[in-house]
């Protein structure tokens, strides 16, 4: 697949699920937009944090997250950038935040407002998202510094949380669509699943290094179809890459660069080899049908049961 073929699927992609997100509102440009937000904080009775009430605010990891202390507790804060399409955005996605209650999903406790001059935070960014504070990072942060005190009972629990998350989603409706290894989060050893839907990293996904280094956990079909959907299917396709990384604890394809050579093996049918020792029960989980068979049937209760049945053995 040439390089600038694939730039544009995978832009498509990128614009195609932007383009969904003011589906059925008012044309862009006629609601002021901050007043979009203020009226549905209103209505939703969110609560609104004093950004002058956060102590110890720091940088970390993720681009446009810093860390800050409230009352003693850590949180993660997010800013959002101040256009329509990423307040249109939020809006749709904190609809469905508002409902979500999950153990393995990061959950959102709020909004502040910027005012003034902050340091940390670009200025073009009025409003921050409260979030749970995820102590050991990404994923594969937390893989690379801690991969070698995990035994298979630590890697099984990790690939639950991940796919129950996932599962859970799924069984209210709800496509993540960008299920790659900078949105899983480790909190106290125990996996967060962040950013389905909401702005990543202020919409880096525009650059072609980020396109590109999303190539190993997208689904193949999506490289070779100019009308593919996402969906479950997608959601499980990247969810069996990720159980592969946990068992490896290793970037999918490190070996090679990610490009449009890549993206062609791939659509072609390579795959990451199973990890020697690998239970043949988990390795299952991500060669075979098991997820995808769940999934389609939108059964967590059924993926758990198989799960605590692999753990017991």
């Amino acid at each position: 697949m040439p390089l600038k073929s694939l730039k544009l699927v995978l832009k498509r992609k990128i614009n195609k699920f932007k383009g969904t997100i003011g589906a059925g509102n008012i044309e862009i440009g006629h609601i002021d937009r901050n007043n979009l937000l203020e009226d549905f904080i209103t209505k939703k009775e969110i609560k609104c944090y004093e950004y002058t009430d956060f102590r110890e605010i720091q940088s970390i990891e993720r681009g446009n997250v810093v860390r800050a202390k409230f009352e003693g507790e850590f949180f993660a804060l997010k800013s959002l950038n101040d256009d329509d399409i990423t307040i249109r955005k939020v809006i749709d996605e904190l609809k469905l935040l508002y409902n979500i209650d999950h153990e393995n999903i990061l959950k959102f406790n709020g909004i502040s407002r910027i005012e003034g001059d902050i340091p940390q935070i670009s200025q073009k960014n009025k409003y921050l998202l409260v979030l749970e504070y995820a102590n050991s990072g990404t994923l594969s942060t937390y893989l690379d510094k801690h991969f070698y005190e995990l035994n298979w009972n630590d890697k099984y629990r990790l690939a639950f949380q991940l796919a129950s998350a996932v599962l859970y989603l799924h069984d209210n409706k709800i496509i993540h669509q960008e299920l790659y290894v900078d949105n899983i989060l480790v909190h106290q050893k125990v996996i967060k699943l962040a950013s389905f839907g909401l702005p990543s990293v202020t919409f880096k996904e525009s650059s072609n290094a980020f396109l590109f280094d999303i190539i190993p956990y997208m689904d193949p079909k999506s490289f070779n179809t100019k009308d593919y959907e996402l969906g479950n299917h997608s959601d499980v396709y990247s969810v069996g890459v990720l159980l592969w990384q946990i068992s490896s604890g290793c970037q999918p394809f490190r070996t090679g660069g990610y490009n449009a050579n890549l993206a062609t093996a791939i659509l072609s049918g390579q795959r990451e080899d199973i990890i020697d020792k690998t239970p043949l029960e988990y390795s299952k989980l991500y060669t075979g049908n098991k997820i995808c068979s769940m999934s389609n049937k939108g059964s967590t209760i059924m993926f758990i049961d198989y799960f605590y049945r692999m753990l017991e053995t």
